[in-house]
């Protein structure tokens, strides 16, 4: 990959660091998103429970306690599932090499 060694990074730290950057992202959208509005959830939200939602939806376990109720928190939380998953197709790529 010529961006990798342009960056002197080697592919498994550059997935590492890719993979931490979009899970960080994603989780201060959460944390700062009216989330009541945005998500439907039994309790009421919390940091904990953003950062669980946030994790959940990145590892794709994805419980069903939290869901998205507006097109926008669909929208997001698609993003986010292939963002996350991106990173995956990508090591298997970079180590087909």
């Amino acid at each position: 990959m010529g961006l990798l060694r342009v960056l002197h990074i080697q592919p498994v730290k550059a997935a590492i660091v890719y993979n931490s950057l979009v899970f960080l992202a994603f989780a201060a959208v959460y944390l700062t998103l009216d989330f009541r509005r945005h998500f439907d959830t039994q309790s009421r939200p919390t940091l904990a429970s953003r950062l669980y939602f946030a994790i959940m939806n990145h590892t794709a376990i994805g419980c069903n306690d939290i869901t998205p109720k507006t097109d926008f928190a669909r929208k997001l939380v698609a993003a986010h599932s292939a963002l996350a998953w991106f990173q995956v197709v990508l090591v298997f790529a970079v180590r087909q090499k």
